[in-house]
């Protein structure tokens, strides 16, 4: 239904809709129903955080390759004053294949059902 309501606009605005309405939803199905989103005053932002007990771990969406992820490290460093349990860990999702650093793991849009 969103695709049709979105039927001859192809912009990235769409696609971004459509895809954080498709990990939302895959979220949603997987058990993690406490999804937030976070925005700074200087317009960072972070599609998902993804509360789990006293942890929460942000997830980025991306819908090109090119990017440093200013926004996650922003949301790292606003949280690292707070009482907030964050282990400098985040989910980046994208059109690249499966691969991990120390603090994240990318993860491709069609396996979004793997995330827990």
């Amino acid at each position: 239904m969103l695709s049709s309501a979105f039927l001859g606009m192809d912009s990235v605005e769409t696609r971004k809709a459509q895809l954080e309405n498709y990990v939302m939803q895959t979220l949603i199905s997987n058990g993690l129903d406490e999804l937030f989103f976070w925005e700074s005053e200087a317009q960072a932002k972070v599609e998902f955080i993804i509360k789990q007990g006293e942890s929460e771990t942000p997830v980025e969406l991306r819908t090109s390759t090119v990017g440093k992820g200013k926004s996650i490290a922003s949301y790292l460093a606003s949280n690292a004053n707070n009482n907030t349990k964050t282990d400098n860990k985040y989910y980046r999702l994208g059109f690249e294949n499966f691969y991990s650093t120390t603090v994240m793991k990318n993860v491709p849009y069609y396996a979004a059902f793997c995330m827990r």
